[in-house]
C-alpha cells in the first residue's frame, strides 16, 4: 500500500506572522541529495569525512563553496 501524502510546512511566530514555507515531499519520494561543505578542511579531508559518515551517499560535496570560505 502506497502513502502518497505530501504537504506544506509553515513556520510562524507566536503572533502568527509567517516566516517561511517549505514543500514536504511524499513519504514515498526518494530522498533528496544534500549538498554540503566543510569549512577548514582540504578536499581530501572532506571526502574522507563524508566517506566515514553512515549514510554519506545522501550527500554531495560542494567544494567551490568550501574552497571560497577557506580562502577568505
Amino acid at each position: 500500500m502506497s502513502n502518497k501524502r505530501s504537504g506544506m510546512l509553515r513556520l510562524v511566530t507566536k503572533d502568527g506572522a509567517q516566516l517561511a514555507t517549505f514543500a514536504l515531499p511524499s513519504i514515498d519520494a526518494p530522498e533528496e541529495i544534500l549538498v554540503v561543505s566543510f569549512v577548514g578542511l582540504t578536499e581530501a579531508e572532506q571526502r574522507a569525512a563524508l566517506a566515514a559518515y553512515p549514510g554519506g551517499r545522501r550527500f554531495r560535496l560542494d567544494l567551490d563553496v568550501a574552497g571560497a570560505r577557506a580562502a577568505s
